[in-house]
């Protein structure tokens, strides 16, 4: 299995990149993860929710601000 890991912290961009991301990963076994690193989890809802059924979110607490390696970690 391929997980797809999205560090998000806050970014309007990722409600334009699901849609390809999504479908690049339905012909493989993957999942794809959003790992939230101390956004607004309104703003991210609202994002995804179109998608919010093919993709896990993961938040972190404690962090503050982006930090690309800790999501890529998790």
């Amino acid at each position: 299995m391929i997980s797809v890991v999205i560090p998000w912290f806050n970014r309007a961009e990722l409600k334009q990149s699901l849609p390809s991301i999504i479908s690049c990963c339905n012909n493989i076994e993957s999942e794809v993860v959003v790992v939230n690193l101390g956004g607004d989890r309104h703003i991210l809802r609202d994002q995804v929710k179109e998608f919010i059924h093919k993709i896990k979110i993961l938040n972190v607490s404690g962090v503050n601000g982006f930090n690309k390696p800790t999501a890529q970690n998790i």
